[in-house]
């Protein structure tokens, strides 16, 4: 059996989902054999395990699937016995089986810090709503002119429900998309809040890449936690967090966890445990 193409070790290539796929089954093959009717079950047993080790949990899924998807395509071609996709093991995956992860309150504050100067007067209001009010990066994203009710102090959001909800708007993020609006944002007529060069309006990706690049990439952060790499998610549950830590004091009038989360299924193992 001859195994060769995009993926196989020593291209130099950068990864891609294919050669994702793809070496984990040029490593199966070296490591048992090119003869694919004498695949021993405890060999692949052994060889997935083995190659999963130094993984996260994610990416020994993926080396599972891939052999087994592999084992798969040989018995049904008659190239290897039946049932022998059944030795790759399967690997567990609990959800909301631990606190989620989130964004020591120092990291947070590092991360603000980063964002000086009024060329980034954009990054440092995005980095607030995502750490003070709990944002998503696609609901930054869309946030729109229209959505800021000031005389109330509040902020229209939909999430991924599409239910609109309306979060408090704290003094220090108010302030901050108000400087922004008056010192960095192009005077465009449109009522998007956000915008990225060329001139167009932010997605949801580029709020991502904001948040790791002040994170990670500024001398001020450098001592930033490694889970930084999560991004707006961490920073979605260090927000509340840093409410539940404060007893709802930090912003008045907030609601409920599940419900500032905007997630129905809030765990409340998170509120036992962060409120504890």
């Amino acid at each position: 059996m001859q195994h060769s193409g995009p993926g196989c070790e020593g291209s130099a290539a950068s990864p891609t989902p294919h050669s994702t796929l793809i070496r984990p089954l040029v490593d199966l093959l070296k490591a048992v054999g090119d003869d694919s009717k004498a695949f021993a079950d405890h060999a692949v047993r052994a060889f997935v395990l083995e190659r999963a080790k130094p993984h996260s949990r994610g990416r020994a899924k993926t080396i599972a699937t891939s052999t087994r998807a592999f084992l798969r395509f040989l018995v049904a071609t008659g190239q290897c016995p039946a049932g022998r996709d059944y030795a790759v093991p399967r690997f567990a995956n609990w959800q909301l089986a631990s606190v989620p992860r989130f964004l020591a309150a120092n990291d947070i504050e590092r991360t603000i810090a980063a964002c000086e100067g009024k060329s980034r007067l954009r990054d440092r209001t995005i980095v607030l709503l995502l750490a003070r009010l709990g944002l998503r990066a696609s609901e930054v994203a869309n946030l729109k002119l229209t959505d800021i009710d000031w005389r109330n102090g509040r902020l229209a959001i939909t999430g991924k429900s599409r239910r609109e909800a309306w979060l408090p708007l704290t003094q220090e993020v108010g302030d901050a998309i108000i400087v922004y609006l008056e010192q960095a944002r192009p005077r465009l007529p449109t009522p998007q809040l956000f915008f990225t060069a060329p001139i167009r309006p932010l997605t949801r990706i580029a709020v991502k890449c904001i948040v790791r690049s002040n994170g990670g990439n500024q001398p001020v952060a450098a001592g930033a936690d490694p889970s930084f790499g999560n991004g707006q998610s961490s920073g979605r549950n260090q927000a509340i967090s840093w409410i539940i830590g404060s007893g709802g004091r930090r912003v008045v009038g907030f609601p409920g966890a599940g419900e500032g989360r905007r997630i129905r299924s809030t765990p409340i193992r998170f509120w036992q445990m962060s409120s504890s």
